[in-house]
């Protein structure tokens, strides 16, 4: 078969086979080009770990979250040596005055989210949600003091 290909139509014998290389040529470059992509996603990957192994360190010796009120440095001593957990501060079973003003603080930021997450699941975006949430929080805060 390949004979008789060969002598009735060289032409189309000679395109085949140049359409056969171009297409091996194509090939290989874009195994050469997702290598590379590859190589380039590994290291970004790579740094995120690398930050988010840092973060829990950061995070310790960092600065408050912005609108934390002044006792949260104090708290977030408090449970690092052991006298309670996060989970008590967030149930509210600390007796610690500080950790109450905290978890006051932490609950209003939840409620935000909460109000927000209901937002989007009536079709707001994400900082529309966020931003409608905030501001039905700090009117009922203001409306009740």
């Amino acid at each position: 078969m390949t004979y008789r290909f060969r002598y009735m139509l060289p032409g189309l014998a000679q395109d085949v086979h140049d359409m056969s290389r171009d297409f091996l040529a194509r090939l290989e470059e874009g195994f050469v080009s997702l290598e590379g992509w590859r190589g380039r996603t590994r290291a970004m990957y790579d740094e995120v770990e690398a930050r988010e192994a840092a973060a829990p360190e950061e995070a310790e010796a960092g600065a408050a979250p912005d609108g934390a009120p002044p006792q949260y440095d104090a708290v977030r001593a408090r449970v690092a040596q052991g006298d309670y957990t996060w989970d008590d501060v967030m149930s509210a079973e600390a007796q610690d005055p500080d950790a109450r003003a905290v978890h006051v603080w932490l609950d209003s930021r939840v409620d935000v989210l909460r109000r927000a997450w209901r937002e989007m699941e009536r079709g707001a975006g994400v900082d529309e949600a966020v931003a409608a949430a905030e501001r039905d929080v700090e009117r009922e805060r203001k409306g009740r003091s």
